[in-house]
């Protein structure tokens, strides 16, 4: 049947797969077609769905065979429709469209009945039902829509039994007015399809709100980029009712005084389009975020970013900014954007300022005032930015002064006289840093704090309900680069008590070393409390761990001594946390250690930490050699093990090398038989073999002699 073939051409054109019960067609009468259905085509991505009970055409065989742009359709009926689209998340080609063989069908009347339709995208849902709509280019028509609802994250609206008329004049299709809810009017919504040939799409949208209007036009076009222009503007709107007729889920007040948009370019390719923005807000209010007035003027062009005012008032609270800022099209450091700007902000209720972005009240309180200039525009840079906080409290931690200044001279920035002071804890640093690369920096941080305790609230979360305790100095200078620096710390805390271990009992700590590019070495490294002191010489190296004069006092007595280096990155282990990761097989292990009389439960016990471990310990472990070729000594003595008066003890002798471990260890429990354990294993020390589990060596032999005689066990 001819009819059938081209509706099965024609939705291929277009992308889709056609399916045709049956074709009534008359000779020079319209054709019946009995359940259309549309599906996308095997191989396109156009997600859409359309099911019709009856459509009825009339064709326009003079358009069919005399003429190239005259519509092939004259009207259509279409009755008990169902269909869905769901807007793609990714991109989709639109050259497949016949744009031309797409508005050669449109029709000179139409009428469509019972439309049941959804539109889907990855936030929003709108449901029609009981849609019917009737155009005609020679009388009005008449639009009707049973429900009609939406759903998103932000709102949640059923209109219902909404009327109106139509008109439908060279290919432009206009429905006006609907009442949407008392107050709020739809004064027009028109599609323009007349230029569909030449792939441009328009939309007009004129609402009528509580007195206000809004008003909106869309312009389309998919030619080699798809691109759209929108236009807008909206006066004494009342937000508030606004967000009741549109089903806001969070109440919204306030009003919007005037506003004016602008957006010309693809969407998809932002920072090449054009836009322009202007809106006055008044009385504005949503959460706990309020102002009285919000006034925003801005341009973007030619990856040029223009803000002429952005003001902000909130009782006594004002911020002013403008400026300009030069995207570029190559990818640049954010610190060498060009842009300048001036701020001026006067804050006397920071916690209702801080609220209006976000913060939780009572968060913030106190005063802040901030004003400056800065011009990285100019052939030589230059500003100079002050801020300055009066009585300011975060989560009830209050700060008795609070400042700092930013100076921009050429490429080269710093920070002055930054100061926050807490009583007679305090916090100061300065600095300059060059914006250009390397990025040559110094600076100097210092501070002191006398109770640890007293910022608590500002702590994480799990830490608050802990014991948290101890005072601190710290100092800290250095210069370099980014990529290579130096420089040298100091930190002194005492009776530092945290919620984690080895910090829950009160813990002294001086910390004093020196960093560079290569390593960090701490000349002074001690923790101490009244019965513990640890202290060392600390390196870390670029692939190791080393510390020398490494000594453990416990209860007045020196109980390990030794030195230690390990072939293990800091920096590694700190980016993968794993020791295998961070492990140098092809540097050296130098490990020299001895334990004397060291009791582990009494150890645990002093900070604060619930032992798995009881008993005495003495011992001696030396290791020398790279992994692969690693040989080590050891021989350790627990006694005293558990809580029992009974003599318990282990003894253990230990040897490694040449790729084979030897062990010999007794073990004596009350007036049991010693039960004694000698073993060789063939043990090959490689990362990727540690990494793998297969340290044992298959192919070479092994022993293993175990002799437990009769144990008597003691209540």
């Amino acid at each position: 049947h001819g009819v059938r073939l081209w509706m099965l051409w024609a939705a291929k054109k277009l992308g889709l797969a056609a399916e045709i019960e049956k074709v009534e067609a008359p000779f020079w009468r319209p054709v019946t077609i009995r359940h259309l259905s549309l599906t996308p085509a095997s191989g396109t991505a156009l997600p859409v769905n359309f099911q019709a009970d009856t459509v009825v055409v009339d064709l326009n065989f003079r358009g069919w065979l005399l003429g190239r742009d005259v519509a092939f359709l004259r009207s259509i009926a279409i009755d008990r429709v169902v269909g869905s689209f769901r807007v793609p998340e990714r991109r989709i080609s639109i050259k497949q469209l016949d744009w031309r063989q797409l508005a050669r069908l449109t029709p000179e009347n139409f009428q469509v009945a019972k439309l049941d339709f959804d539109v889907t995208t990855a936030t929003t849902t709108v449901n029609l039902r009981g849609v019917t709509l009737g155009a005609s280019a020679i009388e009005a028509g008449k639009f009707f829509a049973r429900q009609i609802s939406v759903t998103s994250p932000f709102l949640r609206q059923t209109f219902r039994d909404l009327r109106g008329a139509t008109s439908w004049e060279s290919s432009r299709l206009t429905i006006a007015g609907i009442p949407l809810a008392p107050g709020l009017d739809l004064e027009s919504l028109a599609f323009d399809l007349s230029h569909l040939a030449r792939r441009r799409l328009g939309i007009d949208l004129h609402l009528d709100t509580y007195g206000g209007t809004f008003r909106a036009s869309f312009e389309g076009r998919a030619r080699e980029k798809f691109a759209v222009d929108v236009a807008g503007s909206a006066s004494n709107i009342s937000l508030a009712q606004i967000a009741r007729a549109f089903g806001f889920l969070e109440p919204i007040t306030g009003a919007v005084h005037a506003s004016k948009f602008t957006f010309r370019g693809n969407p998809g390719e932002f920072l090449d389009a054009t836009a322009s923005v202007w809106m006055e807000l008044t009385d504005f209010s949503w959460r706990a975020r309020r102002a009285d007035n919000v006034m925003l003027g801005a341009t973007y062009y030619d990856r040029r970013l223009e803000v002429d005012q952005l003001y902000v008032r909130q009782r006594q609270n004002e911020l002013t900014i403008n400026g300009e800022l030069l995207w570029p099209r190559r990818k640049s450091n954010w610190a060498q954007l060009p842009f300048r700007g001036q701020l001026n902000a006067t804050i006397p209720d920071l916690n209702g300022f801080a609220q209006l972005f976000g913060a939780t009240t009572g968060d913030f309180t106190g005063a802040l005032l901030a004003e400056g200039e800065i011009d990285a525009l100019a052939p030589e840079a230059h500003g100079r930015l002050a801020f300055h906080g009066e009585e300011v409290k975060f989560r009830g931690v209050s700060l008795d002064s609070l400042g700092a200044t930013l100076q921009l001279s050429g490429s080269e920035a710093g920070v002055e006289k930054l100061e926050a002071r807490h009583g007679e804890d305090f916090l100061r640093g300065e600095g300059t840093i060059d914006l250009a690369a390397p990025h040559h920096f110094s600076g100097r941080l210092t501070g002191a704090i006398n109770d640890l305790g007293a910022y608590a609230p500002v702590l994480p979360a799990f830490w608050r309900a802990s014991q948290i305790a101890g005072g601190a100095t710290f100092d800290w200078r250095g210069d370099g680069t980014l990529a290579a620096h130096s420089g040298t710390m100091q930190l002194f805390a005492h009776g530092l008590q945290l919620p984690v271990a080895p910090l829950r009992l009160p813990l002294d700590l001086a910390l004093e070393g020196s960093y560079s590019p290569q390593d960090i070495f701490f000349r002074t490294f001690r923790v101490a409390n009244e019965r513990i002191s640890l202290g060392a010489f600390l390196m870390l190296g670029s692939n190791f761990v080393e510390l020398q004069a490494l000594h453990l006092d416990f209860e007045g007595a020196p109980r390990v001594t030794g030195t230690l280096f390990l072939p293990f990155s800091f920096s590694r282990w700190r980016a993968s946390h794993s020791l295998l990761a961070a492990l140098d097989e092809e540097q050296k292990f130098d490990v020299d250690l001895a334990v004397d009389q060291l009791d582990l439960g009494a150890l645990g016990r002093a900070l604060g930490e619930e032992s798995a471990f009881s008993g005495v310990l003495n011992g001696k472990v030396a290791a020398f050699g790279p992994l692969p070729a690693l040989q080590v000594t050891t021989n350790w003595h627990l006694a005293q093990i558990g809580a029992s008066a009974a003599r318990n003890s282990i003894d253990l002798q230990g040897r490694y090398a040449g790729g084979r471990a030897e062990a010999d260890a007794t073990a004596v429990f009350g007036v049991s038989a010693p039960i004694k354990l000698r073993a060789s294993l063939p043990l090959l020390l490689q990362k990727s073999r540690l990494e793998a589990g297969t340290v044992l060596d298959p192919d070479a032999p092994f022993s293993a002699d175990l002799n437990a005689p009769a144990l008597f066990l003691e209540a």
